[in-house]
C-alpha cells in the first residue's frame, strides 16, 4: 500500500511539470508536438510508481487543471483527447498477448483521438482546418509519426523502470 502523501506529492510535482509542458506546447511557436508528447509521459510515471488508479486520477486532474488555467482552450484539446490518457490506454493495450492486435489497437485509438480532436475543434470552437494534402496522406503521415512516438514512449518507460524508479527494482 502506498502512502497517500507520497502519491499526492509526486502527483503534484508531475502535474506541475505537465502544466509547464502544456503551456510551452500552447504558447511556443514551434515544438508543440514535442511538448504535448512530453506532457503525456508523466501519466506513465504515476502508473509505474502507484498503479493505474493513481494514473486515472492524475490524468483527469491534469485535464481539468489545464482547462481551468490555460486560456487558449482549443490548444489543449490534443492533450484532453489523446496525450492526457495515452499512457493509461497504452498500459491496458500492452497487457494484450498478441503484438499485432496491440499495434492495431494503438493505431485505432490514435485515429479515433485525431477525429475526436478535429470534431471538437470544428464544432465547439468553429476552427477551420484546411490542408493542401489529401486527408488520407495526412492520416498516413500522422500514423507513422504516432508509431515513432509510441516506440519512444516505450523506450522511456523501460529507461524509467531500470534507472529511475525505486519501486520497480
Amino acid at each position: 500500500m502506498h502512502n497517500n502523501s507520497r502519491i499526492a506529492a509526486l502527483g503534484g510535482i508531475l502535474g506541475a511539470l505537465c502544466m509547464i509542458c502544456l503551456y510551452l506546447a500552447v504558447y511556443l511557436p514551434t515544438s508543440r508536438l514535442f511538448f504535448y508528447g512530453i506532457s503525456s509521459l508523466f501519466c506513465s510515471i504515476m502508473i509505474i510508481e502507484f498503479g493505474i488508479k493513481a494514473a486515472w486520477i492524475f490524468a483527469f486532474s491534469t485535464m481539468l487543471l489545464s482547462f481551468i488555467i490555460i486560456p487558449d482552450k482549443i490548444r489543449i484539446i490534443p492533450y484532453i483527447s489523446f496525450f492526457g490518457i495515452y499512457g493509461i490506454i497504452k498500459y491496458y493495450i500492452e497487457n494484450i498477448k498478441y503484438r499485432t492486435i496491440r499495434i492495431a489497437l494503438k493505431g485505432i485509438f490514435f485515429v479515433i483521438s485525431v477525429c475526436l480532436t478535429a470534431v471538437i475543434a470544428k464544432e465547439l470552437f468553429f476552427a477551420d482546418m484546411e490542408s493542401k494534402l489529401p486527408v488520407y496522406v495526412i492520416g498516413l503521415i500522422g500514423l507513422a509519426v504516432f508509431y515513432v512516438y509510441d516506440y519512444a514512449y516505450s523506450k522511456f518507460i523501460v529507461y524509467y523502470k531500470l534507472h529511475i524508479s525505486k519501486s520497480s527494482r
